[in-house]
């Protein structure tokens, strides 16, 4: 047995915007009120078409009786269709259009988009990137087809982004695609804006300024994200006059050889078996920012499982949490910035490395993480000056690396245990005290690796708390402490779990066999839409704690998938088949004295059941209204049986596994890694 332990504490085609005005005056109607006739946006198609979910809550209470709320809007005040592209070979070439606001007469204070995509065939997974010019809007990815074809449809609040939109500007579409005899599947994609004027509450407002943070490649018709660890991810820009309030967006995702980040194992482990190299790093990430050269403060990123990620039985058809749109986080930054003339941002993604003999955060990642920020600036000619000296900025980190290895070879068993906890500390003067803001987060993950590395079983769990506490006197920090007493103020809490089984098992003559079962919670509790108000955290001895967000709300998920998947090789003389079953879960709510208007989704939740590609139990409320069902009785049922479904060659899947330096299984040939 080898057992080693670590402990460190130390702290193509397009179509051109067109628009469509509403005719009627928007209806200020509650939703008991009689049914207008909807208005749904998602193209006719053919009724073979599976559709495939993500678990969300919509948008706007419907006006109307419909099964579908995600996309209906009725009672928008204008529509437009910004493009309408069918993904190919795409690779490097993005869909462009035009955007153009939308006209004097559609007054308009809330903006959706709307993305439809439909696909048939045999496909990857792909990656997608929405720009306006140089800011990124929106990142997204796709379901993986079936041969008689899928659609799927999401609909993202670009509110925050009105400034821009209420301009002219070059949207930017990037999703690569190939097409060969094998991987046969295109996706063809509507993009559709939709403009309401709501009754919002006065503590609403959008930023007057909204600077990206990228590479700036909009003027190229290219998209703007950095590529780390190849880049340098920063960018100088200039800030705008009296600062009162700014915020910083991110967006950050792991792909290839960084797409499985949380299976990696402590670098250490990387050579356990002959013939599998395993990904190291450890599976520890966080996301750096950094402002003028000084680190403001560490994220550690939700993790999002792709829809050929682990086993693609597990999403067939609905997808795993943040696939169609994939995590963001947003952080105060009024301190850094406020004042200043010009300011750079930059971005770091780090994982472990033991290489000065201890484990510590750094030592580079693997090929890729994509990332990219927006800062959005509310201004005030009143607003307060900030000098340096009133504030302060220390992040901590403690680590710890354990592992065992027993056996020989292949037939090794792998332990490993890796924690992180960060601890984020700002505190900032004001005339008669001192406000004390922290974030504290702890990652940890337990796994065994054996098989020569294609079996994995794994435990990872991620607490995020932010509490606030004021000082009648500026004495020195506060000890740390629980937030929910001894003079904290709870603002935000975050949990999540992640329990990943996975096996490969290959045979000799190129069959193989994968099973998979994946166990998750999400809780997310805190102020909501932090980017549609000009309150900063760093002032929250002026303004009450709810006032922090648009609303309080309580954000719940769960998911308990298995599939289990034979690919017969060619001329075996055996048949393939593939089998799965999901039951997922939502729910949200906003908590007393919230900002609503008679749209707001107040209450929601959704429970769906499935077995391989069908439907077979969905239960949805919106304000504690039931949605009507619209599940075939054939198909209705709350059993979670595993049943096998023959697949014919055209039908092979396509699947990624962790541990295979981002290459992926050749469904056809069953000729192992491409």
């Amino acid at each position: 047995m080898v057992h080693t332990r670590y402990f460190l504490g130390h702290f193509g085609l397009y179509q051109a915007s067109t628009w469509g005005l509403a005719l009627l005056p928007i209806l200020s109607l509650g939703f008991q009120a009689p049914y207008p006739e909807q208005h749904q946006v998602s193209p006719s198609v053919d009724g073979d078409l599976t559709e495939f979910f993500q678990l969300y809550k919509p948008p706007l209470v419907p006006l109307s009786d419909t099964s579908s709320p995600h996309d209906d809007f009725s009672g928008e005040a204008c529509s437009s269709t910004i493009l309408q592209h069918e993904f190919i070979n795409s690779y490097g070439k993005p869909a462009v259009a035009q955007y153009s606001p939308p006209p004097p007469s559609c007054e308009w204070n809330t903006v959706y988009f709307h993305l439809y995509t439909t696909s048939k065939g045999r496909q990857y997974d792909r990656l997608a990137f929405l720009f306006f010019d140089d800011t990124e809007l929106w990142r997204t990815s796709t379901a993986e087809p079936i041969p008689n074809g899928i659609s799927f449809q999401y609909t993202k609040d670009v509110t925050p982004f009105s400034t821009l939109l209420r301009g002219n500007g070059t949207i930017i579409f990037d999703m690569g695609n190939m097409v060969t005899d094998i991987l046969t599947g295109t996706f063809a994609v509507t993009l559709t804006a939709h403009y309401f004027k709501l009754d919002l509450s006065p503590q609403q407002k959008v930023a007057d300024v909204v600077v990206p943070i990228s590479r700036m490649q909009g003027s190229n018709g290219q998209p703007s994200h950095f590529v780390l660890p190849n880049d340098v991810a920063g960018r100088s820009f200039s800030v705008p006059k009296n600062v009162k309030t700014a915020k910083l967006s991110i967006i950050a995702s792991g792909n290839a050889e960084e797409e499985f980040w949380y299976t990696n194992v402590p670098d250490g482990l990387v050579n356990s078996f002959p013939n599998n190299t395993l990904l190291g790093h450890s599976p520890y990430r966080e996301v750096q920012v950094y402002v003028d050269r000084i680190m403001v403060d560490a994220i550690v990123p939700v993790p999002t499982i792709y829809t050929g990620g682990i086993n693609p039985g597990l999403w067939k058809p609905v997808v795993c949490p943040h696939a169609y749109d994939l995590w963001e986080a947003e952080i105060d930054i009024t301190l850094f910035v406020a004042g200043k003339a010009n300011a750079v941002i930059e971005f770091r993604v780090e994982g472990l490395t033991s290489a000065g003999g201890r484990p510590e955060i750094g030592g580079g990642i693997g090929q890729n993480w994509y990332v990219s920020g927006t800062t959005f600036f509310w201004t005030d000619p009143e607003a307060p000056k900030i000098n340096p000296s009133e504030y302060s900025v220390e992040v901590f980190a403690a680590v710890g690396v354990d592992w065992a290895a027993d056996g020989d070879g292949d037939d090794q068993l792998v332990n490993y245990r890796t924690s992180v906890h960060r601890r984020t500390v700002i505190s900032r003067d004001f005339l008669d005290g001192r406000l004390w803001w922290e974030r504290s987060q702890r990652y940890e993950v337990k796994g065994i690796v054996s098989a020569s590395g294609n079996n994995q079983t794994l435990q990872a769990n991620t607490q995020a708390f932010e509490s606030f506490q004021t000082q009648k006197e500026k004495k020195d920090s506060p000890s740390p402490r629980n937030i929910e007493g001894n003079g904290w103020t709870p603002l935000r809490k975050l949990e999540f779990s992640l329990r990943m089984d996975q096996a490969f098992v290959p045979y000799p003559d190129k069959s193989f066999f994968l099973h998979g079962r994946v166990n998750s919670g999400y809780l997310n509790y805190g102020p909501e839409s932090t980017l549609l108000t000009d309150r900063s955290t760093f002032f929250l001895n002026e303004f009450p704690r709810k006032e922090l967000g648009v609303n309080e709300y309580t954000d719940r998920r769960f998911l308990d998938d298995e599939a289990s998947y034979f690919s017969a090789a060619t001329g075996s003389n055996k048949t393939s088949w593939i089998n799965g079953a999901s039951n997922q879960g939502y729910s949200y709510e906003i908590g007393d004295g919230s900002f609503t208007t008679e749209r707001t989704v107040k209450k929601y939740s959704r429970e769906m059941r499935s077995v391989y590609a069908r439907v077979t139990s969905d239960i949805q409320s919106i304000n504690g209204i039931p949605v009507k069902q619209s599940i075939p009785d054939q198909v209705s049922s709350n059993n979670r049986g595993l049943f096998a479904v023959e697949v014919e060659e055209e039908e092979l899947i396509c699947a990624r596994l962790p541990h295979r330096r981002g290459k992926s299984i050749f469904p056809a040939e069953n000729s192992g890694l491409v």
